[in-house]
């Protein structure tokens, strides 16, 4: 190698070197400094060896700059895989295998899946990395966001910066509250009532009186009906009409977000690619015609659109309206989504189970209109939300302190790292009933995100019993007399007119409480009883729970609890 082919050698390593740790300092690269990394950067040793010819060819100068422009792509593929394999990355002492050090292409609970993501299923993080004190949403978020340019807002959910996360929160707070919420209780009826008749009228257009409906699909278009009623004052009828388009145009708006989520910073450019961005273009053109059609509305009833727009109080501006447009979409998403799944999966569950069904309707018989919560019911929701996660438990955050230790099992992230909870979901088989399923109702579709660590940490074997052996009441706790009762009395109260009079507050305070049925105390009292009995005759805590819901009803247990909770193996 002559003098000057080392020198060339040694500038374009240099160069190469300089970007990847100009390159490595950014959490989330914008696509314009991935343009000066890879194509103005080159142009320096390619510069520095086309002025060293004499004659300059065109064909020559070609192949000169082919060759400069390939030389820094392998240097600068060259730093980054020796750097992500080195031990001076900060991930490196987690185990995984070779290929996903260098590339984002996958044991143990906590494992490094990518060249600066952790993957994990320990509950012992999600409070490090979720809620009020967690960590700040990472890039993904970036990757996941609706809009075009970074001045405009996203919805509240894609938000990344908390200042504007807790002003477009204050909207949501206020339309949720206690008032709104009895604004919005008469919506459901009317759709409850709708779907009931659609789905009779499939039993009766038989002769036999046994009809065949695609219950997802029914359930699908009652749940985008009520978000439609919610959101924007009745804009669908898709019960009515059987038309599933909208539906399949918010699905299909998802699934360009589902892949640029791991490309973040080529989100912007492929958002501006019309022959790829059709399907969300559409979806959002469907959001901001039904938003504006509702802005236009001059409607009695109080819906979300309505309290969302009120906390702005003064005249809307321009922009006070994309926010209210952004949210008012990501209830319909949120809202409808996350609804059917859920109710779909119930169903399931119920018809697979006919021990469970037989039991809700049992229940249902002996309590309605006692005002009794209905514990089978609530179990049976509970687990399947559990088991078909409704949403995309998408968790990526960013950036903990380095002295961020997990307690018992220590995990320590470092700075600068991305902490990506990722989990895999197993599929799921149809089964045809009188009722049919659809198997995009009960597992996540491909057009959604594959990241669902929520899904996995909730069937996980030692969480909860398998499938086979189904316990619905399993998945949630049974609340105390104080909560339930509670939890009655602040329904009561909701139906009071508003008032900042302290008297009048502390009237109606005590008119809730005294409105609790002696029906549904009962229950708690015998419970109550259940349990003192329980911690009388030397049981521990897991013992008295299991005690008191194997003798549920019972007012005190039989003498020889002990002897049948050791045969159960619960000691």
């Amino acid at each position: 190698m002559n003098h000057s082919g080392s020198t060339t050698f040694f500038t374009i390593l240099l160069l190469a070197y300089a970007t990847h740790l100009w390159m490595k300092s950014y959490n989330s690269m914008r696509f314009k400094h991935f343009i000066i990394a890879l194509l103005v950067v080159p142009a320096i040793p390619t510069y520095l060896n086309v002025n060293r010819i004499e004659d300059k060819p065109l064909s020559l100068i070609f192949r000169v700059a082919s060759a400069s422009y390939l030389a820094f792509y392998a240097a600068l593929i060259v730093c980054v895989v020796v750097y992500r394999l080195s031990p001076f990355h900060p991930l490196a002492k987690y185990p995984g295998p070779i290929i996903m050090r260098m590339t984002k292409l996958w044991g143990g609970p906590t494992i490094r899946n990518g060249p600066n993501e952790l993957s994990t299923i320990e509950k012992e993080l999600i409070p490090q990395i979720l809620g009020n004190r967690g960590m700040p949403k990472g890039p993904l978020w970036g990757g996941r966001s609706f809009s075009k340019t970074e001045s405009e807002y996203d919805s509240l959910i894609a938000l990344r910066d908390t200042a504007q996360h807790t002003a477009l929160h204050k909207p949501w707070n206020q339309a949720f509250g206690a008032g709104p919420i009895q604004d919005y209780e008469p919506l459901p009826m009317m759709r409850v009532v709708e779907l009931n008749r659609a789905i009779e009228n499939a039993i009766t257009s038989n002769s036999d009186g046994i009809g065949q409906v695609n219950i997802s699909k029914i359930i699908n278009c009652f749940s985008f009906d009520f978000m439609g009623d919610l959101a924007f004052g009745g804009a669908f009828h898709l019960m009515k009409s059987g038309d599933t388009h909208p539906i399949h145009l918010m699905e299909d708006g998802h699934f360009l977000i589902s892949l640029t989520q791991h490309v973040p910073w080529a989100a912007k450019f492929l958002h501006s690619m019309p022959i790829i961005n059709s399907d969300m273009q559409q979806f959002l053109e469907f959001g901001l015609k039904h938003s504006l059609n509702r802005a236009n509305m001059n409607i009695d009833r109080k819906d979300l659109f309505y309290h969302i727009a009120e906390t702005f109080r003064t005249e809307l501006s321009e922009s006070d309206l994309s926010i209210i447009i952004s949210n008012a979409i990501l209830a319909i998403v949120a809202g409808s989504d996350t609804t059917s799944t859920v109710l779909c999966s119930a169903i399931y569950f119920l018809l697979k189970n006919p021990e469970v069904h037989e039991r809700l309707q049992n229940e249902i018989d002996a309590v309605f209109g006692d005002d009794k919560i209905l514990d089978v019911l609530r179990d049976e929701l509970a687990a399947s939300r559990r088991r078909s996660t409704p949403a995309e438990s998408v968790s990526d955050v960013e950036q903990i302190s380095d002295n961020d230790i997990i307690p018992n099992d220590p995990i320590h992230v470092p700075p600068n790292a991305v902490t990506d909870i990722v989990a895999h979901l197993s599929g799921s088989q149809q089964h045809r009933f009188r009722i049919t399923f659809n198997k995009d109702a009960l597992t996540a579709s491909s057009s959604r995100a594959s990241s669902y660590f929520e899904w996995t940490i909730n069937t996980d074997p030692k969480e909860i019993d398998t499938e086979e052996n189904y316990k619905a009441e399993s998945a949630v706790p049974d609340p105390n007399p104080i909560e339930q009762r509670w939890g009655r009395a602040k329904s009561v109260y909701r139906t009071y007119p508003p008032s900042s009079r302290e008297d009048d507050l502390e009237k109606n305070t005590l008119r809730s409480l005294d409105g609790v049925p002696p029906t549904m105390i009962r229950p708690f009292a015998t419970r109550s009883r259940r349990f003192m009995d329980a911690y009388e005759r030397g049981l521990n805590g897991k013992q008295a729970a299991r005690a008191a819901k194997k003798y549920r009803g019972h007012p005190i247990l039989p003498q020889n609890i002990l002897d049948e909770l050791e045969m159960e193996g619960i000691v």
